[in-house]
């Protein structure tokens, strides 16, 4: 089973997306992100196996909290997945990149290793991407200003936080 180190969004941008993603589903356009369960989030790192436990925590104490801006709906190429850019600057890569080295690169899928990683609230993962690229364009009023409040180390799927921490 999966782990992820997830970045949460403060009440108001997460009811923003989370009302999004309402939306969607009402209008039969995607209930991807409703079915997974889980709160609107930036993953930093996606684990295959659990990581030990001084890794683990070597990486929570690296987590703050960060403004952010959620910006523009886009697909990563050659996908149907559809997300919410969230730019943080230097410091939110930095902070992946921090995060990151905790962990043996090999254990990081490879989407999420420095380097490689995209910040971004995800808001569709299958089927008719083009489709749902444009009404998420046109339905998202960003961009908008975030901050990351806590951080959840979780197992998937289905999601089940494990550990959370309030950043400050």
């Amino acid at each position: 089973m999966p782990f992820a180190l997830c970045l949460r969004i403060d009440d108001v941008a997460e009811r923003n997306v989370a009302e999004l993603w309402r939306k969607m589903a009402e209008e039969n356009v995607s209930r991807d992100m409703l079915d997974l369960g889980y709160a609107p989030h930036v993953t930093l790192v996606v684990l295959d196996a659990a990581p030990d436990a001084a890794s683990l925590a070597l990486a929570r104490a690296k987590l703050k909290s960060l403004e952010c801006v959620v910006g523009e709906a886009r697909r990563f190429d050659d996908t149907d997945i559809v997300w919410l850019a969230v730019d943080g600057g230097e410091v939110l890569f930095s902070l992946h990149g921090q995060v990151a080295e905790c962990f043996p690169e090999t254990s990081i899928r490879q989407h999420y290793r420095a380097g490689a990683w995209t910040p971004h609230l995800t808001m569709h993962t299958s089927g008719a991407g083009d489709r749902v690229l444009k009404w998420v364009h046109d339905a998202w009023y960003g961009p908008q200003t975030a901050r990351f409040m806590a951080a959840e180390f979780v197992e998937f799927p289905p999601v089940r936080v494990l550990l959370r921490d309030h950043l400050n």
